[in-house]
């Protein structure tokens, strides 16, 4: 079956802010009528807002899961209209990190949709999506987890901000949802004794509600998203250690933890990068460098339009290497804590994520390319699926959104989110060394 682009992300609420758009310029022109005009005026708006609440719960439901109990009517307003944006014109309300022609381009992609024709097989897929993400921001507002298949627990659902901010693009604390609630794992949790079967994952549905979280902006192609087709992809690293084989770098080095040091670089997330780097290279043997570039010090909005020519001069100046890992800091709301606990150490959690170069609107993102999209899926899935299976608690999801995150550099391409604001910089600290693991057994794993 051949595959056809899915339907517009968000298309009834645009259709429903249209029609709030027609009536409130009707009601603006009884406003200057007699008083009778008035009251239907009065009547209109109040038919509008209830229109919009009503609307907002039936096709938007994660609008209302997200409001704040202890906010004032002002500031519960500011959320809800954030929140529309974000789900009606999430590429206006994410900051893509591009030049200005580009993201008003962009925007004009989610404000106008195409609409397309699409097979009943992708349509009931992208349903299934759908009702996934909804159910999990009940399952979070309710306090309750939804129990996925077979009794195996979903990664949480996060949702990041930004182009340029793969989950760590833009990530600010309101701008991300997640299902996990703050409860930290214990030791059993942390080191599972059953292990998944790549069969188990052989349904697409599955394996999505499993591994993945999909952005609004975008969708988990069948195609692609294969669990065979993805752990069958040798990545192994070939050359030898008597040369640089890994670089790790930060769109975003300014991204620190809640006991951090502003403006310290040694108790941000390049500390965290620097100590990844020596367990690669002391425990593992292989040959890391760490480059600590800023580029989100004056204006993170064009963070990676900034590092891209940078980090291909490295790879220019050092061929021989072969994985290229942007670690970043993620955001989420300040009640979450994104911790585990495993081998008696309390840890971040860890997320991947992934930029598909294809939005929901209009399909492929021609001016953000990325030839190695396949290979950066089966990077995520294979450090994914060895986490399940070694410490289970320890990663979160893979994130999936419209636009490539510099992810073209390189085949073996890593976008990782360690943690966030509100975990500990030792959490941080601690995470790298189940990270190094994993990600030693998957570069010297031949297929």
């Amino acid at each position: 079956m051949k595959n056809a682009a899915p339907p517009a992300a968000g298309f009834p609420a645009c259709l429903l802010l249209a029609a709030s758009l027609v009536m409130f310029c009707f009601s603006a022109s009884l406003w200057k009528g007699n008083s009778l005009s008035k009251a239907a005026c009065r009547l209109c708006e109040t038919a509008m807002a209830d229109c919009f609440y009503y609307s907002v719960r039936e096709y938007l439901p994660e609008l209302l899961y997200s409001k704040e109990e202890k906010l004032t009517p002002k500031e519960q307003g500011k959320l809800l209209v954030e929140n529309s944006l974000q789900n009606i014109c999430p590429v206006l309300y994410y900051d893509t990190g591009l030049e200005w022609e580009d993201t008003a381009r962009e925007s004009e992609m989610e404000i106008l949709p195409q609409i397309a024709k699409i097979s009943e097989e992708e349509r009931k897929s992208r349903e299934n999506q759908e009702k996934r993400n909804v159910e999990k921001a009940v399952s979070k507002e309710s306090g309750k987890e939804t129990e996925p298949p077979d009794g195996v627990k979903t990664a949480d659902e996060v949702k990041t901000a930004d182009e340029v901010k793969t989950a760590d693009e833009v990530k600010t604390a309101d701008e991300v949802k997640t299902v996990d609630g703050a409860e930290p794992a214990s030791d059993t949790e942390g080191n599972r004794k059953e292990q998944i079967a790549l069969e188990d994952l052989n349904d697409h549905d599955t394996l999505v509600s499993r591994f993945y979280t999909v952005d609004s902006t975008t969708w988990a192609d069948p195609e692609k998203i294969n669990a065979k087709k993805l752990a069958e992809k040798d990545l192994h690293i070939k050359g030898s250690n008597e040369h640089p084989q890994i670089l790790i770098y930060h769109t975003h080095s300014q991204e620190c933890y809640a006991d951090s040091t502003e403006g310290d670089s040694a108790t941000s997330v390049v500390a965290v990068g620097e100590y990844l780097k020596q367990l690669l290279n002391d425990k593992y043997g292989l040959n890391v460098i760490h480059h600590t570039g800023e580029y989100d010090k004056e204006n993170r909005d064009t963070a990676y339009s900034k590092a891209l020519p940078e980090i291909e001069q490295l790879l220019k100046d050092n061929p021989s290497i072969e994985v290229v890992i942007d670690l970043h800091r993620d955001g989420v709301p300040e009640h979450v804590k994104l911790e585990t606990e495993i081998n008696g150490k309390k840890m971040a959690q860890i997320m991947f994520f992934n930029g598909m170069s294809y939005s929901n609107s209009t399909g492929p993102i021609d001016y953000l390319a990325n030839p190695y999209i396949e290979d950066n899926l089966a990077f995520s899935f294979q450090m994914m699926y060895e986490c399940a299976n070694r410490y289970p608690t320890l990663a979160r999801c893979i994130y999936l959104k419209c636009y490539r995150y510099n992810l073209h550099v390189c085949p073996k391409s890593l976008l990782l989110e360690v943690g966030a604001q509100t975990n500990t910089f030792e959490e941080a600290i601690n995470a790298m060394e189940p990270v190094a693991e994993v990600l030693h057994q998957v570069l010297q794993k031949q297929i």
